[in-house]
């Protein structure tokens, strides 16, 4: 199992493997889609990232009708679930951001 991976039959409120993925997603409460748009940003936060690289570590690189419209709605949740400090800033076509607060250490480290 990748850094990505999980057991096909899972839901998206179960992680599986320790991992950075699984540490973002008991550190902030998210679903593993959510955790893997948090980890994908959060591991160069202020930087921009594309939605492709998004959707290609979503879904491992494979093709996925849809995949744009899911991703953009787990980026939404995100936002939304995040605590007080962080944002996900949506650069119209560049991608996404990620603002910390001042000290933030990651959940894997």
């Amino acid at each position: 199992m990748g850094l990505f991976g999980a057991d096909r039959v899972r839901s998206s409120a179960v992680i599986y493997g320790d991992n950075p993925i699984t540490a973002c997603a008991a550190a902030y409460k998210l679903t593993w889609a959510q955790a893997v748009v948090f980890y994908t940003l959060a591991v160069s936060p202020g930087r921009t990232v594309t939605v492709a690289t998004i959707v290609r570590h979503l879904h491992h690189g494979r093709k996925v009708q849809h995949a744009r419209s899911g991703t953009y709605k787990h980026i939404r949740d995100l936002g939304r679930r995040l605590p007080e400090g962080f944002a996900v800033e949506n650069l119209h076509g560049v991608g996404y951001r990620l603002t910390v607060p001042e000290g933030w250490e990651p959940p894997w480290e």
